[in-house]
């Protein structure tokens, strides 16, 4: 009989282990999982406010206030039809534009920029 009780605690402690082990596992995978996130997708449109060509910061005034949004190292910029730089950006103030950018935590980072073409060189075509 004592073999038989010694051998339950035994296996009593070992499933206790293994539990503990294995809520360990799951709590860094969970870990892991959150820390390496892929960035949120997401989309702005507002008038431009500015461009400060610095820090590579533009600012949109949107319905939700002014939002900032850095330049991501391989952003595409458009005006209309129009391949345009980051030089360009600064001239555009009050021009209607729509930012696609990513999310990572408070970071918003700038993979596209379509500027609206000004209303008068829409009337040209």
């Amino acid at each position: 009989m004592r073999k038989v009780v010694m051998a339950f605690g035994i296996a009593t402690l070992v499933a206790a282990l293994g539990g503990v082990g294995y809520a360990q596992t799951t709590k860094s995978a969970k870990a892991s999982k959150s820390s390496t996130a892929a960035p949120k997708a997401a989309s702005a449109t507002g008038k431009i406010v500015s461009f400060d060509d610095a820090s590579k910061t533009l600012t949109l005034s949107t319905s939700k206030g002014e939002e900032k949004f850095v330049l991501g190292s391989n952003v595409k910029l458009n005006e209309g039809a129009k391949t345009i730089t980051t030089a360009n950006l600064s001239s555009l103030t009050g021009q209607q534009a729509k930012v696609h950018y990513t999310v990572s935590g408070s970071d918003k980072t700038a993979e596209s920029v379509m500027v609206s073409e000004p209303a008068h060189a829409a009337k040209k075509k």
